[in-house]
């Protein structure tokens, strides 16, 4: 279950072609301005009197302050260069959203469609003497909404699988690199076998409660983790930062030569993509022992540090599962190989460079995955096995 909130692009690309056209417009206006106040001169003539150096003066100054205001207001660079993020506050960054619990919710929009017939009426002079009225008739279709609703699905354990954020592979990859400009993600994993019958369930519900409501119904899935960073740019190095500093951007930005600059600091900014996961069960306490590989950590210079040293399965206090039936263990078997295949996810990241080491990282990875999948499945029976004596038990006692 993935559902995505980030589309951040990396800044190379974001940086966008209309920054360079708006510098190289201003250098194209001064310079035309320069040749024109040459060409008076030579020509012997006044230049205040020029409409031509009038219109090149007014362009140029709209032109340069566009380009200063693009460039301080709208730079993502210039706002980190103004507050620069330390690596303690990358891990502060990621603890904070890593804390933060998924929500999944069905909206529904119950509506229908009016025709409403407009009648126009063109007076045609058809000769001098008589006059026709030709009347035409127009459907205008307007849609009427008449019941929308947003309902939330319960879980009742969740747990953060998000795995580690290496940074060793980018300093093989640029050796050079000070900063990390952090793209986050987010993914909402069902954990077992009885939350998918158990989503299936309550969106079914929802269509055969609503489905009488109008003549048609819209049905929407949201899948949400309310993400929040203050500046995405951080500074993991202080070493050969001694020129990239918002003094030194500010004396370029004003000389007309802030892309080059741009492009100087982006060679010591390295793009990491992370994927904020979270698994969910419905009604059973997920098992930190079946995601002993997937703790949240950061790996950096060959050390590696838990981003969240007690990462505790989240239980729900406020919301009371209800046990699970023999009929729901019979059902919710139908999900086994979909359940399979959404735990077969890739754990390395987007930036990791292929070689013969990583290469055993991914076989690692996926052997990994299959032991935490078995080990899922394993409880997952244990759990119906207890669930059926519990059902055997009390239908006994209710006998006696």
């Amino acid at each position: 279950m993935l559902s995505s909130k980030t589309n951040n692009l990396p800044i190379g690309k974001k940086r966008g072609i209309l920054n360079w056209i708006i510098q190289l417009l201003l250098w194209i206006l001064l310079i035309s301005y320069i040749i024109s106040k040459k060409i008076e001169y030579f020509k012997n003539k006044i230049s205040t009197k020029s409409i031509l150096n009038y219109i090149l003066i007014i362009c140029l100054t709209v032109n340069y302050i566009i380009y200063i205001i693009s460039n301080i207001l709208f730079s993502k660079i210039f706002l980190f260069l103004l507050n620069k993020k330390t690596s303690k506050k990358l891990k502060e960054t990621l603890q904070k959203n890593i804390k933060k619990l998924p929500k999944i919710i069905i909206s529904i929009n119950c509506y229908h469609i009016e025709n409403n017939n407009n009648e126009n009426d063109t007076k045609i002079n058809n000769s001098e003497e008589s006059n026709y009225i030709n009347t035409t008739n127009e459907t205008i279709q307007t849609k009427i909404t008449t019941y929308n609703e947003n309902k939330e699905f319960k879980y009742y354990s969740c747990r953060d699988i998000s795995g580690e954020i290496n940074l060793d592979n980018d300093i093989f990859k640029q050796e050079n690199f000070i900063f990390v400009d952090l793209n986050l993600d987010y993914e909402i994993i069902f954990g077992d076998t009885i939350t998918m019958y158990d989503y299936d369930t309550f969106k079914n519900n929802i269509l055969t409660e609503n489905k009488w409501r109008d003549v048609h119904l819209d049905c929407e899935e949201k899948k949400i983790i309310n993400l929040d960073f203050e500046n995405k740019i951080i500074q993991i190095d202080n070493t050969n930062s001694n020129y990239i500093n918002w003094q030194l951007y500010l004396i370029i930005l004003i000389i007309g030569l802030i892309e080059f600059y741009k492009l100087y600091i982006e060679k010591f900014i390295v793009i990491k993509n992370y994927i904020i996961r979270k698994v969910i069960s419905s009604r059973n306490i997920i098992n930190k022992d079946d995601f002993k590989y997937l703790d949240p950590k950061i790996v950096f210079h060959g050390e590696s540090f838990y981003i969240n040293e007690n990462n505790e399965t989240y239980i729900n206090k406020d919301y009371k599962p209800k046990n699970i039936t023999k009929s729901e263990i019979k059902e919710s078997k139908k999900y086994e190989s979909l359940l399979d295949k959404m735990l077969k996810f890739d754990l390395n990241d987007a930036n990791l460079i292929i070689d013969e080491d990583t290469e055993k990282d991914n076989s690692n990875n996926l052997s990994n995955n299959n032991e935490i999948i078995n080990n899922i499945n394993m409880n997952n029976e244990k759990e119906n096995i207890l669930n059926e004596n519990n059902e055997v038990n009390s239908s006994l006692i209710n006998e006696n």
